[in-house]
């Protein structure tokens, strides 16, 4: 392991040096797939997969992919052990959530490169958010439409800002391959975070 760090840590000193020092550090999860049958191997359990839409039985991994330029390549990952897995194999359990906060941590950013972290809605909690500001990392991440906002100081979640202050007049036709949306952006906060972006996406016409 120690000597796959040390290559990817070359490869991103060789595509940063090249490439205008931007970073996009992509957090995700997988889940690597068995047969039902296997029983003896450690750590397998039903795991949600996206591709599938239902549990599967497999190892679950959480991920950090490196996009640099024209590179890029796997970076980090953590296997992640349901609670009761942990319990019955006296092992701390760590939430999928954790994983990935130990591992946007441990990434070896320098000062003059600008990161972005990209991630899904189910990553984008407080603490994940507060944690890639300490760093000075930026997040273009998806956000659930429960999550509360304060756009012009006016806490509100983002459904019902969307269904109270959005109108027709604001949105942009986008097609992104089949998928034709409406979309449009404003300034706000996310609960305590930092000025940000956020960008409202309606689909259907």
């Amino acid at each position: 392991m120690d000597g796959y760090h040390n290559s990817t840590k070359s490869r991103k000193r060789r595509c940063t040096n090249s490439n205008g020092r931007i970073i996009f550090l992509l957090v995700d999860d997988t889940s690597c797939k068995k047969r039902v049958t296997t029983r003896q191997m450690e750590g397998l359990d039903f795991h949600f997969a996206h591709d599938e839409g239902k549990g599967v039985w497999s190892h679950c991994v959480v991920t950090t992919h490196l996009v640099c330029g024209d590179q890029s390549f796997a970076w980090d990952f953590r296997p992640y052990f349901r609670e009761q897995y942990c319990q019955e194999h006296n092992l701390n359990f760590k939430s999928k959530n954790d994983l990935a906060l130990e591992m946007i941590s441990a990434f070896p950013a320098t000062a003059n490169e600008t990161v972005y972290v990209l991630m899904d809605s189910w990553y984008t909690s407080q603490k994940m958010l507060d944690a890639c500001n300490s760093r000075g990392f930026h997040v273009i991440a998806d956000v659930k439409t429960n999550r509360k906002i304060s756009p012009a100081g006016v806490r509100i979640s983002m459904s019902d800002f969307a269904a109270q202050y959005i109108q027709n007049s604001d949105l942009r036709s986008v097609t992104v391959g089949k998928l034709r949306m409406h979309a449009c952006c404003f300034h706000g906060k996310k609960r305590s975070t930092q000025n940000e972006y956020l960008l409202c996406a309606l689909h259907g016409s």
